[in-house]
């Protein structure tokens, strides 16, 4: 086999370069200004919002499931409801919040606060097995339908409608909830 051209390869290890101090300089002043017009503390403080966001015990999101299901009102299901809950917020951290530093740290508040508030349900979201499910279901042409099928899938009952139709008006009255929360904040350069 003749050799191959491999110019293109990169083989990542200690950078060649310090990082340029111009660069540096730049970030600390933008960490000083997010920290100046308040941004990083409304981060923070959504986050903590979101994560006790609990339909089972407040009326952040509406939960109507169809009368006489009691299936759904489950523990696996409500458990799979606040799952999908965290998700949604997570998602819509990271496509709202204009820079990375708010979002990661309005999701790490959140996280941190999931884990003081609930850490049994933290041990169960923790493998990211629902999130990938649901990441892969905001690809699909129709969004709601999809989730609505996952939500069915992870609650244990794939394929019943009357769990699809409830996974999908949760998702829809918590993305509203969770945009409402953070318009609430009004984060200062993000339009």
């Amino acid at each position: 086999m003749p050799p191959q051209e491999d110019s293109d390869i990169k083989i990542f290890g200690k950078p060649t370069e310090p990082p340029d101090e111009n660069d540096l300089l730049e970030t600390a002043a933008f960490l000083n200004r997010q920290r100046a017009n308040g941004n990083i503390t409304k981060a923070k403080a959504l986050g903590e919002e979101l994560a006790l966001f609990n339909p089972e015990k407040d009326n952040s999101i509406p939960l109507n499931p169809q009368p006489g299901n009691d299936a759904l009102l489950s523990p696996v299901v409500l458990n799979q409801v606040r799952a999908l809950v965290v998700f949604i917020a997570q998602t819509a951290l990271h496509k709202r919040l204009k820079f990375q530093l708010l979002s990661s740290c309005a999701v790490n508040a959140m996280y941190d606060k999931i884990i003081e508030t609930a850490p049994d349900f933290y041990n169960g979201i923790c493998d990211g097995a629902a999130f990938t499910f649901y990441s892969l279901s905001l690809k699909d042409t129709d969004v709601v339908s999809s989730i609505g099928e996952q939500f069915a899938m992870l609650s244990g009952m794939e394929g019943d409608t009357a769990c699809i139709a409830f996974g999908s008006t949760v998702y829809e009255e918590a993305t509203k909830a969770v945009h409402q929360a953070i318009d609430k904040y009004q984060f200062a350069g993000i339009g």
